[in-house]
């Protein structure tokens, strides 16, 4: 086996995604082991006007570079197809970083719109963004919270901008999250009942 793989898409599949622009997220799964090269790469497609949200994509697979190498035994219309692959070259045996896992950032005002969703409706985003696979899910596992006001808040208020808005309160006596009770708090933990880990 070559220590370096390739993802391929063919281009002549039905269903292949459009030219990525700023308007577009492709979002890419794969499980890194040594076998990757008989396993399918799960692609989604979101685009930013709505049409298009987590649409599955046909798949891309792993294949070996040495499969991927030109040879005399090929004929023109092999070397053609071969040309109208996108190539994305792996190294198994080179690693950078290790992946903890993949979220958002759940602002105020996001918070505060999914507050006003139906009930049913709420559950439904909340599976399909924390659920698991089984459920129609893209399991995120990692949520940034923001820890007070920032340009997403709904109010600028006094008491609703830092957690002690209290002038010169050096000994934080008045330090309360209370304004987070409305809707953040238990939207974190109907996050929670979703996905406990």
């Amino acid at each position: 086996q070559a220590s370096a793989q390739a993802c391929c898409w063919p281009e002549n599949v039905d269903r292949r995604p459009p030219p990525l622009h700023r308007n577009c997220a492709l979002l890419c799964c794969a499980r890194s082991t040594r076998t990757m090269q008989a396993r399918a790469v799960q692609v989604f497609l979101t685009t930013a006007d709505g049409a298009r949200l987590f649409e599955p994509m046909p798949n891309w697979h792993w294949m070996r570079e040495k499969d991927l190498q030109h040879d005399e035994d090929r004929d023109e219309a092999e070397h053609a197809e071969e040309a109208r692959l996108v190539k994305l070259f792996l190294d198994p045996e080179v690693q950078f970083q290790t992946i903890e896992g993949f979220g958002a950032t759940l602002t105020d005002s996001s918070a505060f719109l999914m507050s006003r969703m139906a009930p049913i409706e709420r559950r439904a985003l909340l599976i399909r963004l924390f659920g698991p696979r089984s459920r129609g899910g893209i399991q995120l596992n990692l949520l940034r919270l923001p820890i007070g006001a920032t340009d997403n808040s709904v109010s600028y208020q006094m008491g609703k901008i830092t957690y002690d808005d209290v002038d010169r309160d050096f000994g934080l006596h008045n330090f309360s999250t209370s304004a987070d009770d409305a809707y953040y708090i238990p939207l974190l933990r109907e996050i929670l009942e979703v996905s406990p880990e």
